[in-house]
């Protein structure tokens, strides 16, 4: 309960910037320290390394796919305990999360992004075998990202049409939104304007309400003609 506390306090702070994922992050250490259960010390690691992400991944005077400005000493400790959690996996659907990480680190903090889709490609195996549905979505959503900057737009497509079906299934509404912003990307790029901008005002309703601020602003620049995937973690 705890830790499932702490999951959704870190998800909630990086969507809406509410204060809380500290605090809840705290607890979980403590439970583990009670527990002494090497399981649930990885999984704390893990909501861990994916808090410490999300904060580098906006710190103020940096930009995503850049190393610029960002403090080398936080990156380091950041991928020491990426590597660590690689290292010691208490099974594969738990190494496929830390090899995603790593994508995102080399995507998004390094900069060195022809090294990222193969630690993507690593995950997607292991997370549709667990049946772990976010996974699948956050890789699906990282590998059309990267087909789309190749200009594979049939395969950026299929990814995340299926990035999407699993956010759906996993049952988080905000995860689908995510992805429903770049299909409509795509739709204005295939020149259906009158279908993009529609679908993109749609989410930013909808992100209204879910109090998804980062995604509201996201959704009210697509709809005044700004590219999403162009600042997209």
């Amino acid at each position: 309960m705890i830790l499932a506390r702490a999951q959704v306090e870190t998800g909630r702070g990086y969507s809406t910037g509410a204060p809380g994922a500290r605090a809840g992050l705290l607890r979980a250490h403590a439970a583990v320290a009670r527990a002494e259960d090497p399981v649930l010390a990885w999984d704390v690691g893990l909501l861990q390394v994916r808090a410490d992400l999300h904060n580098a991944l906006f710190t103020p005077g940096t930009r995503l796919g850049s190393d610029e400005g960002r403090d080398s000493a936080t990156v380091k400790q950041l991928r020491e305990a990426i590597d660590h959690l690689r290292s010691n996996p208490p099974d594969e659907g738990r190494r496929a999360w830390a090899d995603f990480i790593l994508g995102t680190v080399f995507d998004n903090l390094y900069g060195v992004r022809d090294v990222a889709p193969a630690l993507y490609r690593s995950a997607l195996a292991p997370a549709l075998a667990a049946g772990d549905d976010y996974l699948v979505y956050e890789v699906l959503r990282h590998l059309g990202d990267h087909s789309h900057d190749r200009g594979e737009m049939d395969a950026a497509r299929e990814q995340w049409e299926a990035s999407a079906f699993h956010a759906a299934r996993s049952g988080s509404a905000l995860a689908v939104l995510n992805q429903l912003i770049l299909l409509a990307q795509l739709a204005r790029e295939r020149g259906d304007e009158a279908g993009a901008r529609p679908l993109g005002s749609e989410v930013g309703r909808w992100a209204e309400g879910l109090g998804a601020t980062r995604l509201h602003s996201q959704a009210a620049a697509f709809t005044a003609g700004a590219d999403p995937t162009r600042d997209d973690g």
